[in-house]
């Protein structure tokens, strides 16, 4: 599947091509997910809801994507690119290459405090 060609659902924490999320909402009254059938919600508070309890059962895309809404101050979040580097790292530290990834680029771009410079060195070199 082509990262570029996926969503993520936030509610079952599956990425899923977007034509069969078209397809499905197409013949279904609902927008529900195609693989868990959750309704979709267009709530920002519910949505991050919904992305911290994935995040609280340690799964790293949930986490790796909650960082991403903290470092862009996105879904009623307010930016917080230390927040973001932590997540990041937890993110990285459970498995998922694009934590350590975006822990880089926040390291590479500058963002964030002393602090976000000490976690990007510590992920990279421990």
């Amino acid at each position: 599947i082509d990262i570029n060609q996926c969503q993520y659902q936030v509610c079952c924490s599956k990425h899923l091509c977007t034509g069969c999320i078209t397809s499905h909402w197409m013949v279904q009254d609902d927008l529900d997910c195609p693989f868990c059938r959750v309704v979709a919600t267009h709530n920002d508070k519910e949505y991050v809801t919904r992305l911290e309890n994935r995040a609280a059962v340690n799964d790293a895309d949930a986490i790796q994507y909650l960082g991403g809404l903290y470092d862009d101050g996105k879904k009623g979040l307010k930016k917080d690119h230390v927040k973001a580097a932590q997540l990041f790292l937890k993110a990285g530290k459970l498995g998922s290459a694009l934590g350590y990834r975006n822990l880089g680029a926040a390291y590479h771009d500058g963002r964030g405090s002393v602090i976000l410079q000490m976690i990007s060195v510590t992920a990279w070199w421990c």
